[in-house]
C-alpha cells in the first residue's frame, strides 16, 4: 500500500492508501490515465479522455496552462507519497482548484 492524495472535482483533496498499480489508478481516474509534472518529483495522474467523457473541471495545471478534468491523483513515482509532503500536496490542490468545485 502507498499513500497519494485524491482530488475529485467540486471536493477537497484527501490522503488514501491505494495498491498503487496500473488497476488501482485507472479505478481512481475513471479509465486509462495521463500524467502531468505537479511539482518537483510529484506527478498527478488524469483520465486521459475526460474532455470528451465531458467530466467536470477539477484543477489547472500550471505547467501547461489546462485545466484537468475528473478525478485527478498525486504521487511521487512508484513509492506514493511520504508522509511529510501529504499536507503540501493537499494546500497546492486547494490553491490549483477550479472556481467552485472545492
Amino acid at each position: 500500500m502507498i499513500t497519494v492524495v485524491v482530488k475529485e472535482s467540486g471536493k477537497a483533496p484527501e490522503a488514501k492508501q491505494i495498491d498503487g498499480d496500473i488497476k488501482s489508478i485507472q479505478g481512481i481516474v475513471g479509465g486509462y490515465f495521463e500524467c502531468h509534472a505537479f511539482s518537483a518529483g510529484t506527478t498527478v495522474y488524469c483520465n486521459e479522455d475526460a474532455v470528451h467523457q465531458y467530466l467536470p473541471p477539477n484543477i489547472v495545471d500550471m505547467c501547461h496552462g489546462s485545466i484537468l478534468r475528473g478525478t485527478v491523483l498525486i504521487m511521487d513515482g512508484d513509492n506514493g507519497l511520504p508522509a511529510s509532503k501529504v499536507p503540501r500536496v493537499i494546500k497546492a490542490l486547494e490553491a490549483r482548484a477550479i472556481l467552485g468545485s472545492l
